[in-house]
């Protein structure tokens, strides 16, 4: 891959950037880095820092789902990060350094904007210079340089594979092999790099079908190339992790797609994120105006206000105008000779860079837009808006035009993100470790077997146990089956830490000079989630129950920020747990059932609202509760009465009284509840 990025000598200087505009940019991204500070995010503390404790430490038969739903993603990305981590780097070496990986993206996409350009004008560096420029302050890429997301690594890929794409070479096998290299090792990373792989596969059909000058042999012949190259890529990256799943669970790719692999531990369902889907196929045309919006859960989970997006829909329409306005003039303008020549004249080159680009964009979106519609999981694409820009922007009015629009653009943007955007998902001080867990010596002096009931998993602590100890999430975005459908795996975890076993709950964020302890009603309600499980707190009392730790940290990221300076603690209880009798677990599990018949009727009535179908339910506070991963919706009970609940839904619905709600639900004129549309706060 390696002569594609490198220029060929016959190009003149002026359309390449020089050593010093690269540094100037590296650097930049570096101090963007810097100012971010360190994100403490939601993955990070879930699953990013476990993933490569469980790789790395063969802890299979030690953890159950202790990450909840994405312990078993691949980790292999992430492990350059756990290995500096764990071994003491400081935080902001660690974060620099892995800015300067990042960075890779933007010399692609200065590769890619070079193709693009390079015979538009005879000078196109100050053009290039602000498409990197445009590409480093793209929100998704802003938010994870120098962090521990594995998105900027895949996107290499893709991007590089794209380059290949565009270089030209004659050699079409060659080109499938490499491309297909590219996106086998992105959708290996990271699975949901499949739609681009999707989209690398369409191009080369597409390319050859309007051409009209490859045979169907031959199509084929290129084609199986690409795939070969691709599923050879994907193996070598994800398939020592398939077989291990495979080996562990009885599906390479646990717990995804169980409805299909019906892997025993895990519910026979296609777990599917449909947070950001609520608008339909037409509320994928209008989200890049939506993008302007300075609110969170638009495309992603942080306010990420994106200009860029809604300027290329823009230039792009007054582009096509303009096109079909030159070719109407020019064909009444030309005998049919003449515009027969010209027609014949250009078959042959219908397929250039720029339309390369613009056809992969437009088929990379339809397929994200389609399946997720999550930020990140389009990482590639939002690099690509600057080419596409520069391309729209010189195709409408040239050079001088496409430098002045692009700059306007990059000032908007420039100042939407400082003024209104989110610079990491939870900004942290760059202090002198990344993660500095103080746990008590109960968990870290010998082996202990902790069990999670939090959404947020907090797997981040597994490295800072005893070596020996193990973690199970029992209540996480995926509810384990408790009773006698209890995983076996889960009893055995159980089972081996009898003597020294603890359920972590995360009490909060908290000033560190305040003493924080668990309520006594929230270890009520702890017992209650635990009693299905045929466990409960050994003490009662609140004040001697738990035993506490903390991962300290600080909200002022710099020294010289006015801000105060405020220590803080995300605080842990670990609660020592003992075994109910059989008894005890039988009529809490029989208790937490009580309302199934009323929320199975539900789910099967309004399967778009409840999927996927028959999670467990949870009891507390004579409360029953079922949360829906996939439709990240809800049903629970209070005081009689049925509710449908959403995820960052202000309100709830109101079903009906659950002496009534069966009989209601039973009737032909029974209206489901809908999902929000959008899930912004201000909807």
């Amino acid at each position: 891959m390696g002569p594609f990025l490198i220029y060929p000598l016959n190009k003149t200087m002026r359309n390449r950037l020089s050593i010093g505009h690269w540094i100037s940019l590296c650097a930049l991204n570096l101090v963007f880095c810097y100012l971010a500070g360190k994100d403490y995010n939601w993955d990070l503390l879930n699953y990013h820092f476990y993933g490569p404790a469980l790789l790395l430490g063969n802890r299979w038969n030690q953890d159950y789902f202790a990450g909840s739903i994405q312990s078993y993603l691949n980790p292999i990305a992430y492990v350059p990060f756990y290995l500096m981590v764990k071994w003491g780097w400081p935080a902001l070496l660690i974060g620099l350094i892995l800015s300067a990986f990042h960075f890779l993206n933007v010399v692609i996409v200065g590769g890619i904007a070079e193709k693009l350009l390079s015979k538009q004008a005879e000078d196109s560096r100050a053009l290039i210079y602000v498409i990197c420029l445009l590409a480093m302050v793209a929100p998704p890429y802003l938010q994870a340089n120098g962090s521990s997301f594995n998105d900027p690594f895949g996107s290499i890929f893709i991007l590089l594979g794209l380059r290949v794409l565009v270089h030209g070479d004659s050699r079409i096998e060659r080109q499938a092999v490499l491309v297909g290299f590219c996106s086998g090792i992105a959708t290996g990373i990271k699975l949901t790099n499949a739609i681009f792989a999707i989209a690398f596969a369409v191009l080369f059909v597409a390319r050859a079908v309007f051409e009209r000058r490859v045979s169907f042999v031959s199509l084929v012949r290129q084609f199986g190339f690409y795939a070969v190259a691709a599923a050879t890529a994907f193996l070598i990256v994800h398939g020592f992790w398939s077989v291990r799943l495979w080996q562990e669970f009885g599906s390479p790719v646990f717990p995804f797609f169980n409805a299909i692999f019906r892997a025993p531990e895990f519910s026979f369902v296609n777990n599917r994120d449909f947070r950001f889907l609520g608008s339909g196929l037409s509320g994928l045309f209008f989200l890049p105006f939506d993008m302007l919006r300075v609110q969170s859960w638009i495309y992603s989970e942080a306010v990420s206000p994106d200009v860029r997006p809604s300027a290329l829909v823009l230039l792009a329409v007054a582009g096509t105008c303009l096109g079909l306005w030159r070719s109407r003039r020019l064909l009444k303008g030309s005998s049919q000779v003449s515009a027969h020549n010209t027609l014949s004249a250009r078959q042959g080159a219908i397929w250039t860079p720029a339309l390369t680009i613009v056809a992969f964009a437009l088929v990379s979106f339809l397929l994200w837009g389609t399946t997720s519609r999550i930020g990140r999981y389009a990482f590639s694409l939002w690099l690509l808006v600057g080419p596409l820009l520069g391309l729209a922007a010189v195709h409408l009015g040239g050079m001088r035009f496409a430098r002045i629009t692009l700059g306007v653009v990059l000032s908007l943007q420039v100042y939407m993100h400082l003024v209104h955007g989110a610079y990491r998902w939870t900004p942290v001080a760059w202090e002198s470790s990344w993660l500095n867990f103080q746990l008590p010596r109960a968990v870290t002096d010998q082996p202990a077997g902790i069990i999670s009931t939090d959404t947020l998993s907090f797997s981040a602590i597994v490295p800072s146990l005893h070596p020996e100890s193990g973690m199970a999430t029992i209540n996480g975005m995926h509810t384990v089956a408790n009773g006698a459908e209890m995983p076996a795996r889960l009893n055995s975890l159980i089972q081996r830490y009898n003597s020294n076993l603890y359920v972590l709950y995360a009490i909060g964020q908290f000033n560190a000079s305040e003493k924080t302890q668990i309520s006594v009603a929230r270890l009520k309600i702890l017992n209650e989630k635990l009693a299905p499980y045929g466990l409960k707190t050994e003490r009662e009392p609140a004040s001697t129950a738990c035993e506490y730790g903390g991962l300290p940290f600080n909200r002022k990221i710099h020294s010289w920020s006015p801000e105060p300076s405020i220590n803080e603690d995300y605080v842990f209880a670990f609660c020592k747990l003992a075994k109910t009798s059989s008894i005890e677990k039988d009529e809490a599990v029989k208790k937490s059932r009580a309302n199934d018949g009323i929320f199975d009727l539900i789910e099967d009535k309004c399967p778009e609202v409840f999927a996927p179908k028959r999670v467990v339910t949870i009891h507390h506070n004579d409360e029953y509760v079922r949360s829906y991963f996939n439709t990240a919706s809800g049903l629970y009970t209070d005081h009689g009465a049925l509710y449908m609940t959403g995820y960052r839904v202000l309100f709830p619905t109101y079903l009906g009284q659950l002496n009534e709600i069966l009989e209601k639900a039973k009737s032909t004129d029974f209206v489901c509840p809908s999902l929000p549309t959008h899930r912004y706060l201000a909807d």
